[in-house]
């Protein structure tokens, strides 16, 4: 298995997020815990290690998409939706970079109305 220079900082963004996620509930926490300490570290690693030119490994990013997509669909929970999608890292990443911000971008793609 290949892995990129951004290996051990991968791995480290998804066991911390891996443990944040169990710990969140999404009848007692707010929504916009989600983007700040789920989303935005993924995302945030992912778009790193693009403009430093490094391609991440299929695997990392298959370790990052699940962990995304775990926090995706707790932040469409404690908005009383269901959200029946799955997103690679890539996608998300584009569309924050393409759009105004991470809390917009996550809000529309969960399908999540704004005034809610």
């Amino acid at each position: 298995m290949s892995r990129s220079a951004y290996w051990e900082e991968v791995r480290r963004v998804v066991e911390q997020s891996r443990r944040r996620s169990h710990r969140f509930d999404p009848d007692a926490h707010h929504h916009e815990v989600c983007v700040e300490h789920g989303v935005r570290p993924v995302v945030s690693l992912y778009i790193e290690a693009r403009r430093h030119d490094t391609v991440l490994s299929d695997v990392e990013c298959s370790l990052l998409s699940s962990v995304l997509n775990d926090w995706l669909t707790l932040y469409a929970q404690a908005q009383g939706v269901h959200l029946d999608a799955e997103f690679t890292v890539h996608e998300v990443a584009l569309a924050y970079v393409e759009g105004e911000s991470l809390h917009r971008t996550v809000r529309s793609l969960t399908d999540v109305p704004a005034c809610r």
